[in-house]
């Protein structure tokens, strides 16, 4: 078998390169997304799982959301399945991540303890959490901070690093903000058409 080409639009496991990214966006392709299938379940504890090109949404949970709160939830798990695995296969890409994600480390006896942008504690969640906040154009929490919760835990130039970053990853992956939150929104009526 051949070696890897890296001018070849997708490395040896289908993700986009470089090379494959920038000839999207050359032959207007850019913005299209990866195929997802979407379906209710009665998971009983998380509202939504990501399984490679499948999500499945607790039923109960959805129903009790709004629609905001909805197209974050879609938008976080979609995340997880098209984004997630390009940070954590590139050691640049993780590295980025991590400077644009994480708060603080806090050793305590043997373990090491994780805080990052916008209450996450584990590095996957902060990835595709700082992806929905992006997409779905949240405001910064810091912005309403009252000093009587305590410290800022960020600035304003942290927020926008983070942005930046969700940017540029959604990119990598082949994604616009317009052409992930189709996708989302095809997501959303793909599942609410089983109501």
């Amino acid at each position: 078998m051949a070696g890897f080409d890296p001018n070849q639009p997708r490395d040896e496991e289908g993700k986009w390169t470089e090379a494959g990214s920038a000839a999207r966006v050359a032959a207007g392709l850019e913005g299209q997304w990866v195929e997802q299938s979407v379906s209710f379940t009665d998971t009983g504890r998380e509202a939504g799982l990501a399984l490679g090109s499948k999500i499945v949404i607790d039923r109960e949970q959805y129903m009790n959301m709004d629609p905001e709160t909805r197209r974050v939830l879609l938008s976080h798990e979609l995340a997880h399945n098209v984004v997630e695995d390009l940070v954590y296969t590139d050691p640049e890409e993780w590295n980025r991540a991590t400077e644009a994600l994480l708060l603080k480390s806090v050793e305590r006896g043997n373990s090491v303890y994780f805080q990052f942008m916008l209450g996450q504690m584990h590095f996957g969640e902060a990835i595709v959490t700082a992806i929905s906040a992006h997409v779905n154009d949240l405001p910064d929490p810091m912005d309403n901070w009252s000093p009587l919760l305590g410290e800022k835990l960020w600035d304003k130039n942290k927020w926008l690093s983070m942005q930046k970053w969700a940017k540029d990853i959604l990119q990598k992956a082949g994604y616009t903000k317009e052409s992930f939150n189709k996708q989302v929104e095809s997501l959303k009526r793909q599942l609410e058409s089983e109501l």
